[in-house]
């Protein structure tokens, strides 16, 4: 799976399934480790600066993701 880069927005998206969220979240944990959601947001931001509403929503979804699956390592983890 790519991730866009922002500074050449694709002139269609894909619609975002909650799975393909999550797929988005797992592959910038893969890529980033705990910056992932600090990476993700920074993404939605540029996004927006671009003017993006949809991509900068979608990419802060990415982020919420990416926070809820760190969360349910850290406390597997502690059990």
């Amino acid at each position: 799976m790519s991730i866009p880069n922002p500074d050449y927005p694709l002139p269609e998206r894909t619609p975002m399934t909650h799975e393909n969220i999550w797929r988005a979240a797992s592959y910038m944990i893969g890529l980033y480790g705990d910056d992932a959601a600090v990476h993700a947001g920074q993404h939605a931001s540029k996004l927006l600066e671009l003017g993006d509403q949809e991509g900068f929503f979608l990419w802060k979804e990415v982020a919420r993701a990416i926070e809820r699956l760190k969360k349910r390592a850290d406390d597997q983890a502690v059990n």
